[in-house]
């Protein structure tokens, strides 16, 4: 569970709410870019409970495609995805960056502390296994790190 304190008391949000927002940012891309496992591979993403065992294993044993945490400092999420080929990597990577971005501090109410997109690798015909970071931090607004 993750928690933010108000005046008023604590507000609880389950880590279904981020994983949703994580699944939209993906899916507003149309099929160029697929949640894959942090080992590179293929996750259930349909509904249901299928997709909550696979997608995302909360806090129970090897992390699945999407993982977050919850510290002092604030939210850290971390999202595994391979890109098809031919799709801007750079491009798709931003633009879940700053959908994620944006759609947890409209529910939320605060911005996440970090938010990394991971390419675990390009599939053509086969998947060919890259590993490009992506990533956000509140401390640096506006600031998008990419590899070198």
């Amino acid at each position: 569970m993750l928690k933010i304190k108000t005046d008023l008391g604590e507000i609880r949000f389950s880590t279904n709410v981020i994983k949703k927002i994580v699944t939209d940012a993906v899916h507003e891309l149309d099929g160029k870019v697929y949640i894959y496992h942090h080992k590179g591979k293929y996750q259930n993403a349909v509904s249901g409970i299928g997709s909550r065992m696979s997608l995302y294993n909360g806090d129970w044993g090897d992390p699945g495609s999407i993982e977050v945490s919850d510290d002092e400092v604030g939210l850290d999420i971390t999202v595994y995805v391979v890109v098809k080929f031919g799709t801007s990597i750079r491009s798709s990577c931003i633009s879940i960056l700053q959908y994620i971005d944006q759609n947890v501090e409209k529910v939320m109410g605060a911005k996440a502390s970090t938010i990394r997109v991971i390419v675990t690798g390009v599939e053509s015909n086969q998947i060919a296994r890259r590993h490009l970071e992506y990533s956000m931090d509140s401390r640096m607004p506006g600031v998008i790190n990419e590899p070198s």
